[in-house]
């Protein structure tokens, strides 16, 4: 009989910020240090369990605390202008003003949106710290901060703006700590500019990454991740939508939800 792995969420009082924060992803272990920055203190015994799930069988514990445990569907239309073919627009999104757990997310295109490519992510730009050393032009490992390294996921987006330049890069490949200690992040591609120590790192994470529309039937997003996500208040979100006829366009997303 195979082993069963459990791996959760969790929240956990940050002293130092005065808040409740949560992980960012899942762990087979409670956190030992703050998700926001490593430097902060923890109130070890306020860490509860958000959600689990277990492997294998992908039993899914679906959890409704900090919400009421009602449910709601929840639409939202993003309004694209007219533009030139090939422009990628962009349409923001502000989560409802109380926790809300996401169950499912449907895109309802239309016949006009066919072969449109949209992308959605979570917490867009987010600044979350610098990097500790210059990154030349042509290298893609950069020393980075301890709060960009405790926030920074395997498969998070990057950008990085320092020395009169702006770059991003589409994948955290790796996540290395040498002695120091010095934080690394190994990117997808090369930097094409430099930038120097001190340069501002903002990360974003891709839900939905270069689809490309090629059908007018709805698109549903469930049962790809374990449980369902849980949202703090006010969380932005970003569609970046990609009109390949420069037509004015609309897209319809509906979410259920818990609340």
């Amino acid at each position: 009989m195979a082993t069963q792995i459990n791996l959760s969420s969790y929240k956990v009082f940050c002293i130092t910020e005065n808040v409740d924060v949560f992980t960012y992803g899942y762990q087979e272990t409670p956190p030992t240090v703050c998700p926001h920055d490593l430097t902060h203190t923890i109130d070890t015994n306020s860490i509860e369990v958000v959600n689990t799930y277990q492997i294998p069988g992908m039993f899914i514990e679906v959890d409704k605390s900090q919400t009421g445990g009602s449910m709601l569907t929840y639409g939202i239309t993003g309004a694209f202008p007219a533009c030139p073919p090939g422009t990628v627009q962009t349409f923001g999104i502000n989560s409802l003003p109380f926790v809300i757990r996401i169950m499912t997310l449907t895109i309802n295109p239309g016949s006009e949106n066919l072969l449109d490519t949209f992308d959605f992510f979570s917490a867009p730009n987010t600044v979350i710290g610098t990097s500790t050393a210059e990154l030349t032009a042509g290298q893609n490992i950069v020393e980075v901060s301890a709060s960009v390294y405790t926030n920074i996921k395997v498969g998070y987006m990057l950008r990085i703006t320092g020395g009169g330049n702006q770059e991003e890069f589409r994948f955290v490949i790796a996540k290395d700590t040498l002695a120091g200690p010095i934080y690394q992040l190994t990117l997808e591609t090369n930097a094409v500019n430099t930038y120097p120590a001190g340069s501002l790192i903002d990360m974003s994470i891709p839900r939905v990454y270069n689809l490309k529309i090629k059908s007018s039937n709805p698109i549903v997003f469930s049962g790809k991740a374990p449980g369902t996500s849980l949202v703090p208040p006010s969380l932005t979100a970003l569609m970046k939508y990609s009109n390949n006829d420069g037509v004015p366009k609309e897209i319809n997303m509906v979410f259920d939800i818990f609340y």
